[in-house]
Formats: structure tokens, C-alpha cells, sequence
């Protein structure tokens, strides 16, 4: 914002002070009742003594008019992702579902009421708003977005410190797709960086995803060992914003997991690991019920050619790619990895590289059975062609989506995602004026993505 304003931009900041009465930040999951944080939330974003005029949407705001721009059917679609979020799984709660439901939609059109009755000569040309599928980001996108305001959302890049904009949705990850060849150097960059993700050295929006990583240990060495050949499955968290647009194959990942069942019954002599996401135990993400227990009350466990990795175990999964004939996904990242691995891969769901015909998901459940015994049986290497192309959009995706902010930003260790601007920050560095440009073409309505 500093930097717009430099360059002639005025800026201001939309601040929730508890008008809309419920937010999925500030909702308790166990209970849709619970009191909503507002007055510490409130306090700790006022305490960045942001230099911007701010705009409060507070309890005490008064309208003079009812407007609404959005229909009841509309917001009803537009919070499915964040109830998803905010149930875990716990989705046969029918009682919970409808509270949270209800308190998701009287939140909706209070925003709806407040963003509504904002004279047209008060709206601003562009709007940068976290996210956009979560609440009530999505409520603020989509009513900006059919008052004619221009809106990007934002989320964390792959690179560490790095973040991802665009004007449609950006856990969706729809980024240009850079059609040249890489350099030699581009492609050391990829290579240097696979190698550090395999030994656990990375961060993505300041969080670091493996303090301890762990080599297999004897017990899944031997169940490997008893088996001809080896297939693991990396699974997803199912509730989050990636998967918004997954389900195209199946209903969601379960219905892709109980689908798999059939492969195993079939396969005796093959050992299918499934390695839950690591994501499913971290607290802000915790699932209602992990997936080791959901495969384990759908009786995956009575199958002796079975092996579930759990969410909380640090296993390397970088080695469970190594040993795989090769691998099946929902709508997982580690299928770039593990083609730059050379390893086959069958992915289940849709998700941004999807835009790579040879990672679409099969148009037909029969024909994803037919692919995966054609990877079972024929051993199949990946091809120089398939390598090469998921190479570029690796790199593509890592290092080009996004702006690196390294130089910009220091990590604040004390809390989780929090960062504080360098004392000797360059308004003027590269990547500043990379971000200038961009929100230029956005104004002036180029395509970006």
C-alpha cells in the first residue's frame, strides 16, 4: 500500500469491527454459539497503526437503506466452502450444519446490507481481498466484483515469503502459463529446489512444514518388502479451498478413496500406502476425523496389502515416491514432484495443473482403471516429453506466479504467518515495482491470467 500511494495511489483499509456478527477466523467449530471474538480481533489489527484511512463495518453502523445485491440462493453457494471448513468433516451434525449455516448467512447479508448502500462515488476502483472462496471474503468479492470494483485475491506462492495474486480466485492457482523453453540454470533452480524439499527445508507463508523429518523405519521397510510392487496415494485435506473445484471424477476424495478399494481387492501382491496430509493435524486445520480413522472405520485396515501413514507421522514422503511403482493423487502438488522424480502419476481431482493434459484427471472411472493397470503392469517410465513440461511449470509455478517479497518482509518467529516489514525496506526494489505494473494492467483491464 506504501507503494501505491507513492506512486499517486490513495489507499484505505475495510476493517471488520464485529458488524457482520460472525466470521469463520472467529468461530468456535465445537460450538456455533460461542461468543465471536471481536473486541480482541479488533484491537490486535488496530494495534498495526496502519497509516491508511479506515473504513469500519462496526455493530453501531447505521443504514439508511436496505438494499442487497445478492439472492439468498447465491450466498447460500457462495459460504459452502467456508461451512466446509468450519464443520471438518463433522458434516452428519445435522443440528450443528444448520447453525452454522444460519449464522453464515444472517453474517452474508449483513455485509451484503453494508457493501450495498455504499454510494457509487465512494466505491473503489480496486479491492485486494485475502483468499476469496473463505468468509466473508467471498461475500465482499462477489458483491465488488457485480458492482463493477476490480478485485485480486491473494494467498500464499509456493516460494517461501512469496505471494500469489490474481483477479479471478486464488487458491485456484490460475497463473499464465509461460511457454518457453527453461534454461539450463531454470532447470538446476527446479533441481536445487526438489533436492531441499526432499530433506524437509522449506517454508510456505512463513511456516515451517517439518521440524523433524524421519527415514522409514523398519516396520514399513518389511511390509514393502513383502510385496512385488508398491502404489502410494496422498491424500488431501478435504474441507480446504483447494478443493473448491476438485470434484469432477467423484464426488469428493472419499468417494475417490472408496473407489480404490476395488483396486486393492484386486491386487493382492501390491502394497497401497496412504500418506494422510500433514495439514490434518495442524490445529488451525485439524480434521473432525483424520483420514487414518476414516479408512480404518471403512475397513481399509482388514486389507493386509494396506499401509496408512498418519497425518501427525513426519515420515518422509519424498522416500514413499521412491519406492512407489508409481503414484495416485487426489489433487496433490506431489504429483509435479514425483514426475520431476520420475515417477508416474494418476491424479483423481481437478486443480490448477490440470491444465497439463497428461495430469487431467480420466474422463471415466473405467478409464482410470484402465490407466492405472496400464502404470501396474507395463512399468512405464515418464516421458522425456511429460518430464520436460512439468519442468517449465514447476518452475513456472514456484518462481513466476508469484512476488517474492524476501527482501521485503522479515519472519516474525514469535507468531505463526506474521511478518513485519524490513527497516531497510527499497520502496523503489524490483519486485515493488513488478507489483505496480501488474495492478496497472489490472486497472486498465489486461488479461493477467
Amino acid at each position: 500500500l506504501k507503494k501505491l500511494e507513492k506512486e499517486g495511489y490513495s489507499s484505505s483499509v475495510l476493517l471488520c469491527t464485529g458488524g457482520p456478527g460472525f466470521c469463520q477466523t472467529g468461530a468456535s467449530i465445537k460450538n456455533p454459539n460461542h461468543f465471536m471474538p471481536c473486541y480482541s480481533c479488533t484491537k490486535f489489527n488496530k494495534n498495526f497503526n496502519l497509516d491508511f484511512e479506515i473504513a469500519e463495518f462496526s455493530r453501531k453502523q447505521e443504514l439508511s437503506s436496505k438494499k442487497s445485491t445478492l439472492s439468498i440462493e447465491e450466498i447460500k453457494n457462495l459460504i459452502e466452502p467456508s461451512l466446509g471448513w468450519i464443520m471438518r468433516g463433522d458434516l452428519e451434525n445435522k443440528k450443528k450444519l444448520n447453525n452454522f449455516k444460519k449464522n453464515l448467512i444472517e453474517s452474508s447479508k449483513k455485509w451484503d446490507t453494508f457493501l450495498t448502500n455504499i454510494d457509487n462515488d465512494l466505491l473503489p476502483e480496486l479491492c485486494i481481498i485475502f483468499n476469496g472462496y473463505t468468509f466473508p471474503e467471498v461475500i465482499v468479492k462477489e458483491i465488488l466484483d457485480k458492482r463493477g470494483v476490480k478485485t485480486l485475491t491473494f494467498e500464499n506462492g509456493i516460494l517461501e515469503n512469496s505471494i500469489f495474486f490474481t483477479d479471478g480466485y486464488a487458491p485456484d492457482y490460475l497463473f499464465p502459463i509461460r511457454k518457453d523453453k527453461l534454461s539450463n540454470s531454470e532447470q538446476k533452480k527446479v533441481s536445487n529446489y526438489i533436492k531441499r524439499r526432499k530433506e524437509g527445508d522449506f517454508e510456505r507463508g512463513g511456516l515451517k512444514f517439518w521440524n523433524k523429518i524421519n527415514s522409514m523405519d523398519k516396520k514399513i521397510i518389511n511390509k514393502i518388502n513383502n510385496f512385488s510392487k508398491t502404489v502410494t496415494l496422498f491424500l488431501n485435506v478435504p474441507f480446504d479451498t483447494s478443493q473448491v473445484h476438485a470434484n469432477t471424477l467423484f464426488s469428493d476424495m472419499y468417494d475417490w478413496l472408496l473407489f480404490t478399494k476395488k483396486l486393492i481387492k484386486e491386487n493382492p501382491d501390491t502394497l497401497f500406502i496412504y500418506r494422510s496430509h500433514p495439514d490434518e493435524s495442524r490445529e488451525d486445520k485439524k480434521l473432525y476425523k483424520s483420514t487414518k480413522n476414516w479408512l480404518t472405520e471403512n475397513g481399509f485396515l482388514e486389507f493386509d496389502n494396506v499401509y496408512v501413514v498418519d497425518s501427525v507421522d513426519r515420515l518422509n514422503s519424498y522416500e514413499l515416491i521412491d519406492v512407489s511403482e508409481f503414484v495416485m493423487v487426489y489433487n496433490s502438488t506431489l504429483a509435479l514432484e514425483s514426475i520431476l522424480l520420475n515417477k508416474n502419476v494418476i491424479s483423481g481431482g481437478n486443480v490448477h495443473y490440470s491444465r497439463i493434459d497428461y495430469l487431467k484427471p480420466p474422463a471415466s472411472k473405467e478409464l482410470y482403471v484402465e490407466s492405472f493397470y496400464k502404470l501396474l503392469n507395463e512399468k512405464s517410465k515418464v516421458s522425456d516429453e511429460v518430464y520436460s513440461e512439468v519442468e517449465k511449470y514447476f518452475f513456472n509455478f514456484t518462481y513466476e506466479s508469484s512476488f517474492d517479497f524476501s527482501e521485503e518482509l522479515i519472519k516474525e518467529n514469535d507468531r505463526k504467518y506474521s511478518y513485519s516489514l524490513n527497516p531497510e525496506l527499497d520502496i523503489n526494489s524490483e519486485v515493488l515495482n513488478k507489483f505496480v505494473i501488474y495492478v496497472n494492467q489490472i486497472l486498465s483491464g489486461q488479461k493477467t491470467s
